[in-house]
């Protein structure tokens, strides 16, 4: 867990929510706040990250304190494949890039400030699926190659890395928690590990 002046008192914080119902249904009672001044995690390269052009999962509860302001969830590949929440009203957006190719998911649902949704953005089959509190809310034709050019590039969670500038930006501000990154398509319908349960009630555990 990093961020801009390495300093303590500005990396994400481990929350308690005020009560479960705050929590929603996601079977917790915390998470890890952001700021969204200047609060990111970052995740080294590794190569169980290089998906190609294969099936995948990403999902994660977010709350966000303001979620018109450029909320950043997921960075990922310099820019190439973020998850995010913007404009007034909000919605949840996704990015997925590829040498000029572009994969775009948004929300149908509007996101709320205050409120606990959980998102699933995955690829099954060729076609990339947004999931939101359990509902598909758009596919999309999806078979852009998501591998990082060098081992340089770490995942950025709750902040985007501007390639432009050199800096971060677009900070969340809010609560991640309960992520996963599963390179299978986890929401299948076929009898796999979650299939027809797109929505937990109770934390994943490991």
């Amino acid at each position: 867990i990093t961020n801009v002046g390495h300093t303590a008192a500005n990396r994400p914080l481990i929350k308690t929510a005020n009560s479960i119902s705050d929590y929603a249904l996601s079977g917790g009672s915390d998470g890890i706040f952001f700021d969204g001044t200047n609060d990111r995690i970052e995740i080294p390269y590794h190569s169980d990250f290089n998906f190609g052009r294969s099936d995948f999962t990403i999902e994660m509860w977010f709350k966000c304190t303001d979620a018109s302001a450029q909320n950043m969830l997921f960075d990922y590949k310099y820019e190439d494949f973020q998850i995010y929440t913007v404009n007034s009203p909000a919605y949840l957006y996704v990015d997925i890039r590829n040498w000029g190719t572009n994969v775009g998911l948004q929300s149908t649902t509007e996101i709320k400030d205050g409120i606990w949704y959980h998102a699933i953005i995955d690829r099954l089959d060729e076609n990339s699926r947004l999931f939101l509190n359990g509902v598909c809310e758009e596919i999309e034709a999806n078979n852009n190659d998501i591998k990082l050019a060098t081992a340089a590039e770490p995942l950025h969670l709750g902040a985007r890395y501007n390639s432009g500038t050199g800096a971060y930006d677009y900070y969340h501000g809010g609560y991640i928690d309960e992520i996963r990154i599963s390179n299978m398509a986890r929401y299948t319908g076929q009898g796999l590990i979650d299939s027809d349960f797109p929505n937990p009630s109770t934390e994943f555990g490991i």
